[in-house]
């Protein structure tokens, strides 16, 4: 039996020098395939953005739905491609957990500029009580301390990078955290200065570079990037749930008054990097 070569997952492997040799071995005319044409029935775009479209698909074999997220760059190089797969190796190298995205499996087609993960199935964010945000903020925060426990830190956590899953048989759902393409090490060296959404960055790191942050805040290593944006989320929601049901202006001064004080409150905690692990 002939051996080959596979790709080092770098967030298993500590000391991973991996090259991208292996991309070359798999985008061959012999290592061409169209396992979604052929394993997938497409059922209908569910989400869209910079990197390319989220598709909802029915597997032939097993008949479930999922979620497979299509990164489409013509002409990706394999350093490119590494870079893509990156969500996949943090996926991958994370035993299951309640409030993570649940992997299943990643492949290259159409000449290796296409980068395919199959994920679990998850429907939209569900925010229509005060108690959705208690359990949005729980969900998540356990999400975030499973991560930073295993050396890892999201770099990207904003209400629309979690959606729910629903239990039937229990009658209730769970907030999963979803979208690892931003994730790294928590004590990586950074080499770049790669970050999440600007309106839900802590001050400091919209001041600092990456490599600055880290050195400044070695304590809580980038993992106080996820605490703030977090605390961020959770006001801009109560902020989107409480304009939906004020009638009178009267009522919106009210409403202004007590969510400013509870503005406060979070972000002062979400602040305080010395503090990072309040919510856990």
């Amino acid at each position: 039996i002939a051996s080959s070569k596979s790709l080092t997952n770098a967030f298993l492997n500590q000391n991973s020098n991996a090259s991208p040799d292996v991309i070359q071995e798999v985008c061959s005319p012999c290592g061409q395939r169209r396992k979604f044409a052929v394993e997938f029935e497409f059922l209908s775009k569910v989400g869209e953005g910079s990197f390319g479209d989220v598709l909802c698909a029915r597997h032939k074999l097993d008949g479930q739905c999922y979620a497979i997220k299509k990164i489409r760059k013509p002409g990706m190089s394999p350093h490119s491609i590494m870079n893509a797969l990156r969500e996949v190796h943090v996926l991958s190298s994370l035993p299951p957990h309640l409030n993570i995205l649940s992997y299943k499996s990643a492949w290259l087609e159409d000449a290796c500029s296409s980068v395919y993960i199959q994920t679990e199935k998850l429907d939209s964010l569900l925010i229509s009580s005060s108690e959705h945000i208690r359990r949005f903020v729980v969900d998540i925060a356990s999400a975030l301390r499973y991560l930073h426990a295993s050396n890892l830190t999201h770099m990207d956590v904003k209400p629309s990078n979690v959606l729910v899953r629903k239990c039937a048989q229990r009658d209730s759902f769970d907030y999963v955290l979803i979208d690892f393409g931003l994730a790294r090490k928590s004590d990586a060296s950074l080499k770049e200065d790669t970050e999440g959404d600007a309106r839900y960055l802590c001050p400091l790191r919209m001041e600092l570079s990456c490599a600055e942050y880290v050195m400044y805040n070695k304590a809580e290593k980038l993992c106080a990037i996820d605490i703030f944006a977090l605390g961020v989320s959770a006001v801009e929601l109560a902020l989107k749930l409480v304009a939906e049901r004020v009638e009178t202006e009267s009522d919106g001064l009210e409403v202004s008054k007590f969510l400013k004080s509870c503005k406060q409150q979070i972000l002062s905690k979400a602040l305080n990097e010395s503090k990072s692990k309040f919510l856990y």
